[in-house]
C-alpha cells in the first residue's frame, strides 16, 4: 500500500505538472552577478595597488577595517574604507601605507558586493622586515687597554661578534665618566635596524635604549652587584619583551680581582719597633682577598702585625688602608718580611713556593705589597782615644743634615746612625794621622759617596779624596780612620761651593748587614782665617809706599768699636787695620799685595769707596768717598756665611 501511494501521488503530480506546463510560459531568470577571480598579493610598503574588474550590476567594495592602518581604499587622493560604482569596467586603488613591520604582518580583504552577493576578489598582505643585530667588541692595545677612538669614544672592530665571543670587562674609571668611581666596564658598539633595550645579569646597571642605527654603549656593573665568581653573561637586545639577539661580556669575579697595589717597594722600622718615615703604610684596591706575611722561606713573620681597615660603602670591590706594627727585635740581625695580598682564589696553598733562592719568584712579583725590613740594634761610633779639637770636629748627625742620607743611591739603604765629622784649620790635611774612630759591631766595608757640582752624591769607585780604613792592626775590625787626599782626581767635583767645604758621606757596612753613615766635611780655612794672617808679600816695597797693615786685638779702640759690628763671640773673625799713604793726588789706589787670605772666601766691601781685587790680591781705595773720619771694611765670609777676615780700610791722600 505504500508503494501505490507513492505512485499514485506521482501520477497525480505529473498530471498537475503538465496541466500547468500547457497552460503558462516560465520567466527568464534574472543573470547573476559576475566576480572576478580572486587574488593574492604581497604589497610593497607605499605602493597603490589596482584592482580591474567589469561589474555586471552596481557594486561597492569595502575593505577590512582591522588593516586600515596599513591599507586604504583610495576615492580619488581621500583614503576611504568604502566604495561603491556602477555596472561597467572598473579599477579599485588600494593604498599600502609606508611603514616597517617586523611581525605579525597585516593582512587585508578586499570585499566586492554585487546583488546582495560580496566575494573577496583580493587578500594583501603587508611586507615584514627582519631584524639584524650586529655588536662589534673593542679594539685594546697591547697592554689590554681599550683604544680610542675618533667619531666614538672607543675604536671597534669592522666585523660583528659571534657567539663564540665575549667582551673582557676592564677596572677603573671609563671616559664618559671621569668623575665616576672606578668599576667594570666594557664599551660595545650595537648596530640595529630597529628600537631596542639591553637586558643583562643582575649586576649589569641598565642601559639606555637605542635606537634604530649605531649606538656606542659602556657596559658597566654596580659595584654593589659584582658576583664572587668570574662569569662569562649574555647581554639580551630586545624589541619589546622579545629577544632578538644577544652578546657576551666576561667579569671577573671578587675572588677572582687580582688587588691593585700601592705601596712603597721598601718599608723600614727600628730595633724596637719603631717606625722609620712611616713605616708600612699604603692602601690597596681588592675584592676578597687573601694575606700572605712570611720571611724568605715562607714562614710566617709574626714579629709584624699587618691590618687593613676598608673604606664605607657596599662595594664589593673596596680600597683598604693598610698599617702595620712591628715588635722589637732582639736578635743580632736584621729581618726581612714581605707582604703579599692576593686574590682569594689565587693564593698559594704552600707559601714556600713564592720564593726560589730566596727571591720572590716572577709570577708572584704583582701580588708582592712591599718588603718591611727590621734593623737589629745599631752600631755606633765613638772617639778613639781623645779627639783633636784644634783640627777636628765629631757628634751625631743633627737634623740639619739628616737630608744628606736620604740623597740618590743612599735613599735605599737602611742606615742605622749617623755622624757628622768635620777636618778644619791649617791641620786638617794631617787631621787623619790625629784622630781615628771605633765602631760596636765589626766592619765589612768603607763607601764614598762624595758631593758633586749638582748638589747630589755619588759613589767614588776609584780615587776617591776622602775614605774610611780600618787600623792594619785591628783583628776585630772596629777601629778606623777617615784619610783624606786632596791631590785625588775626585777632590776638585767635592767642593761644594755653597759652603766653600769638600763633602762625602761615607758609608760603614758592618759584618750583620746593618749601616752606619758620615756626613764628612773638609775646610783648611773653617772656623777663621789661616794661622800666618794676612800680611804684605813685600814688606819692603810697602814701606816705599807708606802702606801700614796691623792685626787688632781686644782692647785696641779699632777693634772694640768694630768687633760686634762685624763679628761675634761665637765665631770671632781677625781684624786688620790697612792704611794708604800716598803723596800724589789721584781717583784710586791700590798699593801691595797681600798673603794670608784663603781662596775660599767671599770678599764683602762694606763701604761704597774700598774693595778686595781678589785677582790681584791688593785692596783699591777710591778717592771719592775717602778720608772720611770712619775707615771704611772689606769682611771677608766662608761658606756659611760669618766673617772670618776683617780689613778697616784708611786712605790718607797728602800732597
Amino acid at each position: 500500500m505504500k508503494k501505490n501511494y507513492f505512485l499514485l501521488l506521482c501520477g497525480l503530480l505529473l498530471s498537475v505538472s503538465a496541466f500547468v506546463a500547457c497552460s503558462e510560459e516560465e520567466p527568464t531568470p534574472a543573470p547573476k552577478p559576475t566576480f572576478p577571480e580572486p587574488v593574492s598579493l604581497i604589497a610593497e610598503p607605499g605602493e597603490v595597488i589596482e584592482l580591474d574588474f567589469e561589474a555586471n550590476y552596481d557594486w561597492s567594495a569595502s575593505i577590512s577595517e582591522d588593516t586600515y592602518t596599513y591599507f586604504q581604499l583610495l576615492s580619488g587622493e581621500t583614503a576611504v574604507n568604502k566604495l561603491s560604482g556602477t555596472a561597467g569596467k572598473q579599477t579599485i586603488k588600494v593604498n599600502v601605507v609606508d611603514e616597517v613591520v617586523y611581525d605579525n604582518a597585516p593582512v587585508a580583504e578586499v570585499t566586492l558586493t554585487m546583488s546582495s552577493e560580496s566575494h573577496v576578489i583580493a587578500t594583501i598582505t603587508y611586507p615584514t622586515t627582519q631584524r639584524n643585530v650586529a655588536v662589534y667588541a673593542p679594539k685594546t692595545n697591547k697592554w689590554g687597554s681599550f683604544e680610542s677612538g675618533e667619531e666614538t669614544l672607543y675604536s671597534y672592530n669592522t666585523t660583528a661578534m659571534t657567539d663564540a665571543d665575549a667582551v673582557t670587562m676592564s677596572w677603573g674609571v671609563e671616559r664618559k665618566n671621569y668623575d665616576d668611581a672606578d668599576s667594570f666596564y666594557a664599551p660595545v658598539l650595537v648596530e640595529t635596524n630597529f628600537d631596542y633595550t639591553l637586558a643583562g645579569p643582575e649586576w649589569m646597571i641598565a642601559a639606555e635604549a637605542g635606537k634604530a642605527g649605531k649606538t656606542e654603549y659602556i657596559i658597566k656593573a654596580d659595584v654593589a652587584k659584582i658576583p664572587a665568581e668570574s662569569e662569562t653573561a649574555a647581554i639580551e637586545v630586545l624589541a619589546g619583551e622579545q629577544a632578538i639577539a644577544s652578546f657576551k661580556v666576561a667579569i671577573t669575579g671578587a675572588n677572582d680581582f687580582v688587588p691593585q697595589l700601592g705601596f712603597a717597594a721598601e718599608s723600614e722600622y727600628a730595633f724596637d719597633g719603631e717606625a722609620i718615615n712611616g713605616g708600612l703604610m699604603g692602601s690597596f684596591i681588592a675584592g676578597n682577598f687573601a694575606k700572605v706575611v712570611c720571611d724568605a722561606t715562607g714562614a710566617a713573620a709574626e714579629w709584624l702585625t699587618v691590618s687593613e681597615e676598608a673604606e664605607d660603602g657596599e662595594a664589593v670591590i673596596k680600597n683598604y688602608n693598610v698599617t702595620a706594627t712591628a715588635a722589637a727585635n732582639d736578635g743580632a740581625t736584621s729581618r726581612t718580611a714581605y707582604v703579599f695580598y692576593f686574590a682569594k682564589n689565587a693564593a698559594p696553598e704552600d707559601n714556600a713556593s713564592l720564593f726560589e733562592n730566596g727571591a720572590v719568584k716572577e709570577e708572584y712579583a704583582e701580588s708582592l705589597a712591599t718588603v718591611v725590613n727590621q734593623n737589629t740594634e745599631p752600631a755606633t761610633i765613638k772617639v778613639n782615644g781623645p779627639l783633636d779639637d784644634t783640627c777636628a770636629t765629631f757628634a751625631e748627625a743633627g737634623a740639619d743634615i739628616n737630608y744628606w742620607f736620604t740623597d740618590g743611591a743612599l735613599r735605599n739603604l737602611h742606615i742605622g746612625t749617623k755622624y757628622d765629622i768635620s777636618y778644619f784649620g791649617k791641620w786638617a790635611k794631617d787631621a787623619h794621622e790625629y784622630n781615628s774612630f771605633v765602631t760596636s759591631k765589626p766592619v765589612a766595608s768603607f763607601k764614598t759617596y762624595a758631593y758633586t757640582p749638582e748638589g747630589s752624591f755619588v759613589e767614588l769607585a776609584e780615587d776617591p779624596w776622602a775614605y774610611g780604613e780600618s787600623f792594619y792592626t785591628d783583628e776585630e775590625l772596629t777601629r778606623f780612620k777617615i784619610m783624606t787626599n786632596l791631590n785625588a782626581s775626585t777632590a776638585e767635583d767635592s767642593l761644594n761651593f755653597n759652603t766653600n767645604e769638600y763633602e762625602s758621606v761615607i758609608l760603614v757596612e758592618y759584618t750583620d748587614g746593618t749601616y752606619s753613615a758620615i756626613y764628612f766635611h773638609y775646610s783648611s780655612n773653617a772656623g777663621g782665617s789661616s794661622d800666618e794672617g794676612v800680611a804684605f808679600e813685600n814688606e819692603q816695597y810697602a814701606g816705599w809706599a807708606n802702606a801700614t797693615l796691623v792685626e787688632l786685638k781686644a782692647g785696641d779702640a779699632l777693634y772694640d768699636q768694630y768687633f760686634y759690628e762685624y763679628s761675634s763671640d761665637y765665631a770671632p773673625a781677625k781684624f786688620y787695620h790697612l792704611t794708604y799713604e800716598w803723596p800724589i793726588e789721584q781717583t784710586s789706589y791700590s798699593m801691595v799685595k797681600l798673603t794670608g787670605i784663603p781662596s775660599d772666601v767671599y770678599p764683602n766691601p762694606l763701604c761704597e769707596w774700598a774693595y778686595y781685587d781678589q785677582e790681584n790680591q791688593v785692596v783699591v781705595m777710591e778717592a771719592a768717598g775717602a778720608g772720611a773720619e770712619a775707615p771704611g771694611a772689606i769682611a771677608f765670609m766662608n761658606g756659611m756665611g760669618v766673617n772670618t777676615i776683617v780689613i778697616l780700610c784708611t786712605l790718607n791722600n797728602a800732597e
